[in-house]
């Protein structure tokens, strides 16, 4: 087992482990382990966003959603994101607190955009 390094998100700790990572990137048309070596922020980011959404299966499958509910979740989490993005450039600074909201919002926005790319092999005519 490859541990990248223990870190804590929302509150839990949990261990990123490289080979779960690339375990679930095999499939059709995917890349194979031998090829598939993600950049550590790419597998700690990516770890983040399945944590945020294991959070939230109790509110069903985002392939339910349509088009004009995640076109609206879209606004709305980019709007959260600039929000903080723009308190943090006027203040040239933020806590740590502002931090861990910055990826919070930026997880929140990465999902959302993961919806939308999943469910358009649905939407193709």
């Amino acid at each position: 087992m490859n541990v990248l390094r223990t870190n804590v998100w929302r509150g839990k700790q949990r261990r990123i482990i490289l080979t779960d990572i690339v375990n679930s990137c095999r499939g059709e048309g995917r890349m194979t382990p031998k090829e598939f070596e993600p950049r550590f922020e790419v597998a700690e980011f990516a770890i983040d966003m399945e944590s945020v959404l294991k959070d939230n299966d109790f509110k069903g499958n985002w392939k339910l959603c349509s088009a004009e509910f995640l076109s609206h979740k879209l606004t709305e989490e980019f709007c959260e994101l600039q929000t903080i993005m723009v308190k943090m450039l006027k203040e040239q600074n933020i806590g740590q607190g502002e931090a861990v909201n910055l990826r919070k919002e930026c997880v929140d926005l990465a999902n959302i955009c993961m919806f939308i790319s999943d469910n358009s092999y649905g939407w193709q005519k």
